[in-house]
């Protein structure tokens, strides 16, 4: 079953997207600045680490699957262009994470 796109949906989009890299600063912040370092092992960063490495990709696939896919054809980008649209982001988020990882566990 196909679902109807509709203007709405950007708004979706712009939101989770808001939401996701504000997480991503949120524990940049934990990680590099000195005085909150003490928090580098309590649960909340913990769950900012994890929440970090699996959302996006979550994303990704969901933005393809029932996104992009339910968009009418004549107002969504070309499979190429989406595809290099992930990719990029892709690449962004592999890099953020492991810079991350290597922050939590220096």
């Amino acid at each position: 079953m196909k679902t109807q796109w509709n203007p709405g949906n950007q708004q979706i989009i712009t939101t989770v997207t808001y939401v996701l890299f504000s997480i991503g600063i949120i524990i940049i912040l934990i990680m590099t600045v000195p005085s909150w370092a003490v928090q580098r092992n309590s649960l909340p960063a913990k769950i900012c680490l994890l929440i970090t490495a699996i959302l996006p990709p979550l994303w990704l696939w969901i933005e393809f699957c029932f996104i992009w896919r339910s968009a009418p054809e004549n107002e969504r980008p070309t499979l190429d262009d989406f595809k290099y649209g992930q990719d990029v982001g892709r690449n962004i988020w592999l890099a953020f994470v492991g810079l991350i990882i290597a922050l939590y566990f220096k």
